[in-house]
């Protein structure tokens, strides 16, 4: 069972861990290093490590290369969070972790929680920014969540959604 600490209660739990310090942050799957967790910033890129500008081809490439690291190796992350906007094919592939337990994600272009259910594991969600999402209802399903966040920019219109009063 988690047991969450006085101060992670009354200083909401995403506060204190909202984000790895920004040394920690990385944008290149080559900068991985086998860490069980991670927080990405894979697109919205500028420069580089050298300070280089990132050409739009290399900046979907980067893409490109996370979601196919996230959708294959399964097990690889227990936390993950997301630093930057994340769009549905990144979100979906996120949702393949199989162990995860922690996930974070800024803010995105994603309307289709259903990938959700895949993360039995799953005990602190997140869910900043992602104004087209309209259903919330999979989070419902999460059986194993005990700290969730929705940012309250959601304009959530399904009638299915029980949390959701009019």
């Amino acid at each position: 069972m988690v047991v969450l600490s006085e101060t992670q209660i009354t200083k909401e739990y995403f506060n204190i861990i909202g984000g790895y310090p920004s040394s920690k942050i990385i944008h290149e799957l080559s900068e991985y290093n086998g860490e069980e967790q991670v927080c990405i910033a894979c697109t919205q890129l500028d420069v580089n490590h050298d300070n280089v500008q990132y050409s739009e081809r290399e900046k979907k490439y980067i893409l490109k290369e996370w979601i196919n690291f996230l959708s294959t190796k399964t097990k690889a992350l227990k936390g993950l969070h997301f630093n930057s906007r994340v769009p549905q094919a990144l979100f979906d592939a996120a949702c393949c972790q199989e162990k995860l337990e922690e996930l974070r994600f800024k803010w995105g272009s994603y309307s289709n929680l259903s990938a959700l259910e895949n993360l039995d594991k799953l005990k602190f969600l997140y869910l900043g920014q992602g104004s087209s999402v309209q259903d919330i209802t999979v989070i419902g399903k999460l059986k194993s969540l005990v700290v969730l966040h929705i940012d309250l920019s959601f304009p959530i219109i399904s009638t299915k959604n029980p949390w959701v009063s009019r």
